[in-house]
């Protein structure tokens, strides 16, 4: 499992909901309403 796997993961996992994933880059950008999180833009480091 690649770290961007993990971060989704866990996102969902916290009811978020995933708006945009480039795994290519490491980015995932994510929702919540009822938290209010909006547009919360994640970058995740690449494995080495």
């Amino acid at each position: 499992m690649t770290y961007i796997d993990t971060i989704e993961d866990f996102a969902t996992r916290l009811n978020c909901r995933i708006v945009y994933k480039n795994e290519q880059n490491g980015i995932l950008k994510i929702d919540n309403q009822a938290d209010g999180i909006h547009n919360l833009i994640i970058g995740i480091a690449p494995q080495s």
